[in-house]
C-alpha cells in the first residue's frame, strides 16, 4: 500500500520472514530486488511513471504476486 504508489510503497509480510522481493517492469527488466523483513517501505520514487510487477518469494514455496501501479 499504498497503490497507485507515487514515491513509496509499504509491503507488510505478517508472520512470514525470509522473503525475497523482485519488481519487474511491464517489458520484463528486473528494476528491483531485495531481501523482505516483515514490513518494508520501498522507494520507487527513480522509476518511471508505469505498471509493475512484483513477485515476492520464500524458501517454504511461498509465492504472491501483484501489480503496482506508479504515478
Amino acid at each position: 500500500y499504498p497503490n497507485p504508489v507515487n514515491d513509496k510503497v509499504n509491503f507488510v509480510t505478517g508472520l512470514y520472514n525470509n522473503l525475497e522481493l523482485t519488481i519487474y517492469s511491464i517489458n520484463g527488466e528486473l528494476v528491483y530486488s531485495s531481501h523482505l523483513p516483515h514490513t518494508q517501505t520501498i522507494n520507487l520514487q527513480h522509476l518511471p511513471t508505469g505498471l509493475y510487477v512484483y513477485i515476492i518469494t520464500g524458501k517454504d514455496g511461498f509465492v504472491e504476486k501483484g501489480k503496482i501501479l506508479k504515478d
